[in-house]
């Protein structure tokens, strides 16, 4: 016979908010991971998803990005989610459901979202590039040195692939003057 424990939500985030916070720093926390979070969270309680799903997967969507793997992150931080989650017992459907939602989290994917959950994830990472959109300014003027045209491109591209992978029309109601404001700071054309 086999015994298998329970799980236990509130030690897993726990867990999950050691590794995440001990992988990324502070900006990245502050600027995208908890806004991430946090509108995720809001989203599932507004429209019934699991929440564990969404809060776990919403914590992990960027963890191996913010350990470099910038190109490929959306497949790796699933891998590792996986093997955590199943380490510390999660049910196996609630797994395959945050797999697919940090799997399919990426606006440059162009992928078909079916659940609730996926939708959500997308929407929230979505939702953090426009509310706080100081880590584009950073990386494209700070990091990669860009021009101030190429950079303002390679944000508005961003900005508009995130408006786009936005499924909630309250959402886009939410953002829209931020993010016209954004566009017309940025505008190239």
């Amino acid at each position: 016979m086999i015994i298998r424990t329970c799980y236990k939500y509130s030690e897993i985030l726990n867990h999950i908010q050691e590794i995440i916070s001990k992988a990324a720093d502070h900006n990245r926390l502050k600027y995208h991971i908890f806004p991430v979070v946090n509108n995720a969270v809001r989203l599932a309680q507004k429209l019934d998803a699991d929440k564990e799903v969404v809060e776990i997967a919403a914590f992990l969507h960027d963890y191996t990005r913010c350990l470099g793997d910038r190109e490929n992150h959306h497949n790796s931080s699933a891998d590792y989610a996986i093997n955590f989650l199943k380490k510390h017992n999660f049910p196996e459907e609630k797994i395959k459901l945050t797999d697919s939602c940090i799997r399919n989290h990426r606006g440059s994917l162009h992928v078909l979202r079916k659940s609730t959950e996926e939708k959500i994830l997308a929407t929230a990472d979505a939702m953090a590039h426009i509310q706080q959109p100081l880590p584009m300014f950073y990386t494209w003027y700070g990091i990669h040195k860009m021009d101030i045209l190429e950079g303002a491109v390679e944000i508005e591209n961003k900005l508009k692939r995130s408006w786009n992978k936005i499924y909630y029309d309250f959402v886009q109601d939410e953002l829209k003057d931020q993010y016209e404001c954004l566009m017309r700071v940025l505008k190239t054309k």
